[in-house]
């Protein structure tokens, strides 16, 4: 089975969102199932089970086709959120679980449905299907008659049983050694009151107790100190980093582990009896206590009224104690507390219980999507989307909770775009403004040193006496704080190096603020669309409410259907000019964008002016670049790599054809996603560039720059997005690798699909080299006249001074 397990959390996940990513690597690593991992990436939750064969994707990339035979496992909230990227796959299976008794409520307030009956539709859809597992006996809904007949994937360990269990035999007969093992403010109460129990039992002995958990350090410096006597002595041992580690320590230090929760159950490999008490938030008393293999339901944690409720045998402290201290029994009850876990929370048992889940659902999205409120709800969300693609559907239901009249007004048609336009209309005023002033101050702003579209420019302003041009370095905020920093460092020293006294850092990264801009400048480039990468201060919305002029450019030349997602972003709607390659784009843009274009401008590809200052150097060899795409998972509107078809193949050229260069040019993301996919090892990637090392002609290259790497080849043999319109730019013939014609087709934009009918097609190795043989080395190329004169009259517009012609224009604009 090919078997996808779904979340869309904003943090790392914890308590039950755990059970899905531990369940997920073991079924990855110990099954023969093609598993899955969706999320938001979080670099916790991919370096917890690492290594491990699990292939972790983000939640929009399971749009692409090759999850339409996927079997969908999620939480029962989340349903929702797993439709909304799936809707598509009518046939597709799900199934779910829940994790507690409101589960259906609460994916009945994400649809905002106003039938009070809703719960109970959705609790029946699933039901009838066979769809539901739950976590455990509370989560079942009190109307399910047979409890023991459902399905249970309930807490468990996050990896497998020792082979080897620890026995230890009893500390000593002349004093107690008890503790508690877990989150120890939570314990505070209980231990209070097991304190006074323990006083009432006179027992004559000095008593050890020992603490193993995370603290504040005001409990430790204060709270357990005052607790110690002559006769009672608490040991605060703190958290140890390594399970190992834990366990040493208990079996030479403690006889009897109070814990709860998934601890409770990992405490039974320490060759301890584990004991359950009562969790309350206040004082209280009760003698009550639960060995764990009397639990019942899957349930190892509980307050005074839960416990009351549960089907479990009670033991006294009294009891416990004897058992051990006074008839012996620490090792046959440690023993029988690991055999209940075994059988009953072992991530084994899980792993079965799932399967026999995905086995015997029925449910599909159809299914799901006949929910009339269901069905609403993904819709609504599939038209916000259009306007917002950087918003996913957790995402939009928090923004649709806080702003509802707002959202609702833009989900309905002719409201869409309504803020945007108002934007665009502001724009005349606020150039009537600009038109007053002798100095244009100009901010261009920079999240990487190697993503700079608008640095041609913002170069040619810097030779120019009426504009004061300034790269501005703003923070990447979509991952950790380590790594917003040190990308910012990075691209900021890099940015002072190439412009000094040019640069300004909008981020004090010691004190973590973000600089707002103000109304320093007044025109603003902007070099990515994506809002969710950036602070509010430094996001397009927050300069539509300046008196500045905004400006957008591709990083790579529009040539696929993936820029219809890039058109939906508030980048696209808000700026006053978008940067259009040609004409061709201009008038798809009016077709797909939500203000139907009325805000571009053709100026052409500024990328490549660069290329026309490019010299040819004299060579004797011919030279081929290899440049395959990074896609190698495959992406909903961009599956266009076939690195892992032909990787062979690349390094065979070169011996093949001894008199011939290749340079091999990926993507700069393909090696990273080879590892990150769990596609290759690293030795793999380590010996395969090696291999290219080896090879006396061929060479690696991964310079930023490659319009020099252009001028000096004869041809390329790429799968590439941008490359199929760039590369023709130098009128010379190029292979496209395709993994078919009809879907490499479907995925184009007009002015692609005229790119690709200009390039030499390969779906196969033996077409690859025809492609060497017959155009390259025999100099037969048909295509030639064509392709020459279609650069010439629909590629190379206002080429080589694309730039020169954005910033007259900009004078023109405001110097009138």
């Amino acid at each position: 089975m090919k078997i996808v397990f779904f979340l869309q959390t904003v943090n790392k996940v914890n308590n039950v969102q755990s059970v899905f990513l531990d369940l997920a690597a073991y079924m990855a690593d110990y099954t023969s199932h093609e598993v899955y991992y969706a999320n938001n990436f979080f670099d916790a939750d991919f370096k917890k089970h690492h290594p491990t064969t699990l292939k972790y994707v983000e939640c929009a990339e399971l749009r692409n086709d090759k999850f339409a035979d996927a079997i969908f496992f999620t939480p029962v909230n989340y349903l929702c959120s797993l439709l909304s990227v799936i809707s598509q796959f009518k046939k597709a299976k799900i199934a779910v679980l829940s994790y507690d008794a409101k589960s259906f409520e609460w994916l009945a307030n994400t649809m905002y449905s106003v039938d009070s009956d809703e719960p109970n539709k959705l609790f029946e859809m699933v039901s009838k299907k066979n769809a539901c597992a739950y976590f455990d006996y509370s989560c079942i809904r009190q109307d399910t008659v047979n409890k023991e007949e459902e399905i249970f994937i309930p807490t468990s360990l996050e990896y497998m049983l020792p082979d080897q269990y620890p026995n230890p035999a009893l500390l000593s007969k002349k004093e107690i050694n008890i503790g508690y093992y877990g989150k120890v403010s939570e314990f505070i109460p209980s231990f209070n009151n097991l304190l006074r129990n323990l006083g009432a039992l006179q027992t004559g002995k000095n008593i050890n107790f020992h603490v193993i958990g995370s603290m504040d350090k005001w409990f430790e410096s204060t709270y357990f100190k005052n607790a110690s006597t002559e006769v009672f002595r608490v040991i605060y041992v703190g958290e140890f980093n390594d399970i190992t580690l834990t366990k040493e320590y208990v079996s030479k230090n403690v006889d009897i582990l109070f814990a709860t929760g998934r601890n409770a159950i990992e405490a039974t490999l320490f060759g301890v009896p584990v004991v359950i008490p009562v969790i309350e938030p206040k004082g209280f008393h009760g003698d009550k206590y639960v060995r764990i293999f009397n639990a019942s339901g899957y349930i190892y944690k509980w307050d005074r009224a839960k416990l009351s409720q549960l089907n479990n045998t009670v033991d006294t402290l009294e009891d416990i104690i004897s058992d051990t201290y006074k008839r012996g029994r620490k090792r046959p009850l440690a023993k029988k507390g690991f055999e209940f876990v075994k059988k009953n929370a072992s991530i084994e048992n899980a792993s079965l219980q799932l399967e026999k889940l995905l086995k015997q659902t029925q449910l599909t999205v159809q299914d799901c999507l006949a929910n009339t409120s269901m069905k609403a709800r993904i819709n609504d969300y599939n038209k916000y989307h259009k306007r917002d693609a950087d918003l996913d559907f957790n995402q939009y239901m928090v923004l649709r909770s806080k702003t509802p009249k707002k959202v609702d007004n833009i989900v309905s048609k002719e409201k869409d775009t309504s803020e945007y336009l108002k934007v665009q209309e502001s724009y005349a005023k606020k150039i009537s403004s600009l038109q007053k002033q002798e100095k244009i101050k100009v901010a261009f702003l920079v999240l990487f040193d190697t993503t700079f579209p608008t640095q041609p420019v913002f170069e040619k302003m810097m030779t120019n006496e009426l504009f004061d041009p300034y790269v501005v370095v703003i923070p990447y905020v979509a991952s950790s704080m380590k790594y917003q920093r040190d990308l910012y460092n990075k691209t900021l020293q890099e940015m002072e190096r190439r412009y000094p006294g040019r640069v300004i850092g909008a981020y004090d990264v010691e004190n973590r603020v973000y600089y707002d801009l103000g109304n320093q400048y007044s025109i603003v480039f902007f070099n990515n669309p994506y809002s969710w990468l950036v602070h509010p201060n430094h996001h397009i919305k927050y300069f539509t409410t300046k008196n500045c002029l905004t400006l957008f450019a591709n990083y790579g030349f529009a040539a696929i259907k993936f820029w219809d997602e890039v058109m939906q972003t508030d980048t696209y709607n808000l700026a006053w000019k978008v940067c259009i390659e040609n004409e061709s784009n201009q008038e798809y843009m009016k077709t797909v964008h939500p203000i139907k274009g009325i805000n571009s401008i053709v100026t052409g590809y500024f990328k490549m002016d660069s290329l026309a200052d490019e010299k040819e150097i004299l060579r004797s060899r011919k030279s081929i670049l290899i440049c395959p795409h990074h896609t190698i998972t495959g992406w909903a509107k961009l599956d266009i790599s076939n690195f892992l078809r032909y990787f062979d193949l690349f390094l065979k050229l070169p011996k093949l054809y001894p008199d011939i260069d290749f340079v091999f040019r990926p993507h700069p993301l393909l090696i990273t996603k080879l590892t990150a996919n769990k596609i290759w090892t690293q030795k793999q990637v380590d010996d395969y560039l090696k291999a290219i090392e080896n090879t006396p002609n061929m060479t690696y290259d991964t310079t930023g720059y490659y319009l020099d790497k252009f001028v000096n080849s004869d041809a390329m043999i790429h799968d590439c997005a941008s490359f199929m319109a760039e590369y023709l730019y130098t009128k010379k013939p190029c292979c496209y690798m395709m993994k078919t014609k009809k879907q490499t087709m479907e995925g184009l934009l007009p002015i692609g699909i005229k790119c690709i009918n200009h390039h030499y097609h390969a779906l196969t190795e033996e077409e690859i080299i025809s492609f060497i043989d017959n155009v390259v080395i025999a100099g037969k190329d048909p295509l030639k006249e064509e392709r020459e004169k279609f650069v010439e009259t629909e590629l190379r517009i206002n080429y080589p001074k694309a730039t020169e012609y954005l910033i007259d224009y900009i004078i023109k604009v405001l110097k009138k």
